[in-house]
């Protein structure tokens, strides 16, 4: 996967493998403040560092914390792989949360350490990789799909009804041209319940998504796009070609679909578990499985290696 995105940048520019580490503590995450003199000095980030010739990525891991912050990492999942690139270099950053350590975290570089609202992590001047992967890290299982937004108490009553429900990932789908107030009125409600929300249209609105978490792109978007343009982005995929060049792309997470019948669309065939689940372990990226699903299906789902599940009527 990290060959196929370094492709898509100038071969002749530095690339750096790096290791990363998110703490998590309640709804707090962790950030450190690079020193000054240091590349993109001042920025606020995850922890971690450098990984060296010899070195596995969860080696460097346990040695960049142990050296940073004097603790020792005795559990990580490993998270992703997200490819950065900066105008005079591309980071590869190997991505991990680290569930438990001993010690206690202290500065051993001098640099700043804090405890930070996950909700006030952008009020700080941090890197534009921390977004995103804490976007990723507090995925949910559940990725609700609207149906055409509508600025009516109808609509906005089963938006509410979604989010009472505990939905904490919505897609915003556009059929039709996008309305801007609406789609800041939908933002805002999602804001004020700590609710990640994606748009989906066809149509462009200036300043659209400056009102979203996301972009969620239909497969024929995907299809035309050669270069990742947002920072937090989705994509529609019908087959595993569509989910490789999504994760070629940076990608964030895929849905794949129709997994199973529909009544929507009764004269599609369907792909099956079976095959949706040979496209989720072909990438490295979560996969929802779309297409018939309730939660009734979450976990079937989940055992044929979905990330988790999206629709329309899920609950």
């Amino acid at each position: 996967m990290i060959k196929s995105c370094i492709l898509l940048y100038p071969k002749l520019m530095q690339s750096i493998k790096v290791a990363v580490g998110i703490i998590f503590k309640q709804d707090k995450v962790l950030l450190t403040k690079r020193l000054k003199g240091k590349f993109m000095s001042d920025f606020w980030e995850f922890a971690g560092g450098k990984i060296e010739n010899g070195e596995s990525d969860i080696q460097a891991l346990k040695r960049e914390f142990y050296e940073e912050l004097g603790i020792s990492v005795e559990n990580a999942n490993f998270l992703k792989t997200l490819v950065h690139k900066y105008p005079t270099k591309i980071v590869i950053l190997d991505v991990f949360i680290i569930t438990k350590y001993s010690g206690e975290i202290s500065s051993k570089e001098g640099q700043e350490v804090s405890w930070v609202d996950i909700d006030k992590v952008e009020e700080f001047n941090i890197l534009p990789t921390v977004l995103p992967l804490l976007n990723f890290a507090n995925l949910p299982q559940i990725y609700w799909i609207t149906p055409e937004p509508e600025d009516n108490i109808e609509w906005f009553n089963l938006l509410d009804n979604q989010i009472k429900k505990n939905i904490k990932l919505i897609q915003l789908r556009f059929k039709n041209l996008p309305n801007l107030p609406l789609v800041k009125k939908v933002y805002k409600i999602c804001q004020q319940n700590k609710v990640k929300l994606m748009i989906n249209t066809n149509e462009k609105v200036d300043n659209l998504f400056d009102f979203c978490d996301g972009i969620h792109l239909n497969s024929r978007q995907l299809n035309s796009l050669n270069e990742k343009n947002h920072l937090f982005m989705s994509a529609s995929t019908h087959n595993i070609f569509e989910a490789k060049k999504a994760e070629s792309l940076g990608i964030d997470f895929i849905v794949i679909s129709p997994v199973l019948a529909t009544k929507s669309h009764p004269n599609t065939k369907p792909i099956g578990l079976e095959s949706a689940q040979e496209i989720a372990l072909s990438v490295n990226i979560p996969v929802y499985f779309l297409g018939g699903m309730n939660l009734e299906n979450l976990a079937p789902a989940i055992k044929h290696n979905a990330f988790g599940i999206a629709g329309i009527s899920l609950i």
